[in-house]
């Protein structure tokens, strides 16, 4: 199988549909409602992430849809700020309509598998096309709406374009659940963790004369009461100094290899402690810090954007960086819940100094007080949370694999240069 086999046409002759967005804004809503616009800043690295949703109602919604509905399965294309952005519709629970300079194509079954569509589009042979365009806008680069009918894509046998589809798409949906997998592990440790030293569940419990749902000898460690301010009794109050510490080391680009793991404020995801993407020291001129796996990576500049990771690998990170990590191995995980939850955030935005650029600093972190929470029982919630983390950081590396090998496998499919038997034998070694 080789693609000089293969039938090189142009989109619109394998599409049922290709419609250009309303060329207008919509009228938004302030609130949520079931009808999600998609922006160009939505769609990266070939998926919908919507860091900040707009939305708008149902008769905003039927007019910008008139043309025609955005379905599952569906792919879209930035033609403009950015070049050449590729995702699919997923299959969930949305209305979706599309916002401004963004290109919607929907396959026609009998020519073209959806997901050999959606992967072309991924590929090299279609993105060395929508680059091209890359200069050609008098102010912004923009591929035009006639060009996106005529981009030339190559057109395998159709059971053949089902195999490698359904290949790409088993990797595609294993590096989702790794990620899904790892929202949950993170959500139960945040919830033990503000059910013991938030809320105080367990003390609160043994006030109520409630059942305890907790092991005897962990139950006991709690207090029977709360003091006049709230706490558990004889728990006290301390500061986030006398838990956790920076660590971050000031190194040179110069004194680590090129292939060390650098991470700048553009690598770290808001709202989630699992760091997926990071780059190479290779391309890194200026000063950085030295971080280890394991310390916590909180990005200081403008904190209300909430960037706070766990760092699975060794590596240097951006000034804009705090390195965390706390004093005692038994009270690490509950200083990475408390410097990464929404109080301790808001708390670092308040302090922070600066107008146009808030930045905040170890200086103001440290002095963040919290109920002081006893060695013992700091010590069992770590036997609780920990795994947790030691599964997402697996989770990371897993997935990292996986894009490697998708992306490995992605051109050499696309272009007819490997076997799909050889393949799928790749897919199940390993999954």
């Amino acid at each position: 199988m080789n693609i000089t086999n293969w039938s090189i046409v142009p989109v619109k002759t394998v599409c049922e549909l290709i419609v250009d967005c309303v060329n207008r804004t919509a009228p938004l809503e302030d609130g949520v409602t079931p009808y999600r616009m998609i922006r160009t800043t939505d769609i990266r690295d070939g998926k919908l992430n919507f860091k900040d949703a707009r939305y708008v109602n149902k008769e905003i919604f039927d007019r910008w849809t008139r043309r025609a509905s955005v379905e599952t399965g569906d792919v879209l294309l930035t033609r403009e700020a950015p070049i050449g952005e590729v995702c699919r519709i997923p299959n969930d629970e949305n209305h979706y309509f599309l916002g401004q300079r963004i290109i919607q194509y929907r396959a026609a079954p009998k020519k073209i598998d959806p997901l050999f569509l959606y992967y072309s589009f991924c590929s090299n042979f279609l993105k060395n096309q929508f680059l091209a365009h890359d200069g050609s806008g008098s102010v912004v680069s923009h591929i035009r709406v006639a060009d996106c009918h005529e981009f030339k894509i190559p057109l395998a046998p159709l059971s053949e374009q089902i195999s490698i589809g359904k290949i790409l798409a088993a990797l595609d949906d294993k590096i989702d659940l790794n990620r899904r997998t790892n929202e949950t592990l993170e959500a139960m440790a945040r919830a033990l963790f503000r059910d013991w030293f938030v809320d105080f569940g367990p003390t609160r419990a043994k006030m109520a004369g409630q059942t305890p749902y907790l092991a005897p000898e962990i139950w006991e460690l709690f207090p029977d009461r709360l003091d006049d301010e709230g706490k558990p009794e004889g728990w006290g109050v301390t500061t986030l100094g006398n838990l956790a510490e920076t660590c971050g080391e000031n190194i040179s680009p110069e004194a680590v290899g090129p292939e060390t793991p650098y991470v700048g404020l553009e690598h770290l995801p808001r709202h989630s402690l699992a760091l997926t993407d990071w780059g190479t020291a290779d391309k890194v001129t200026s000063g950085k810090s030295r971080f280890l796996r394991g310390n916590i990576l909180f990005g200081k500049l403008r904190p209300y954007f909430h960037k706070v990771v766990i760092a699975p690998v060794s590596g240097i990170c951006s000034t804009d960086i705090v390195v965390i990590d706390s004093k005692k191995t038994f009270f690490r995980s509950i200083v990475r819940l408390l410097c990464s939850s929404e109080d301790f955030v808001e708390f670092t935005d308040r302090t922070s100094q600066g107008t146009k650029m808030p930045r905040t600093s170890w200086t103001a972190m440290r002095s963040y007080e919290l109920t002081r929470i006893p060695d013992d029982v700091a010590s069992i919630f770590e036997d609780f949370a920990s795994p947790n983390f030691f599964k997402i950081e697996r989770n990371i590396r897993e997935s990292r694999s996986l894009v490697q090998l998708r992306d490995l496998l992605l051109p050499k499919l696309m272009s007819g240069e490997i076997r799909i038997r050889d393949a799928e034998k790749m897919l199940a070694d390993a999954l």
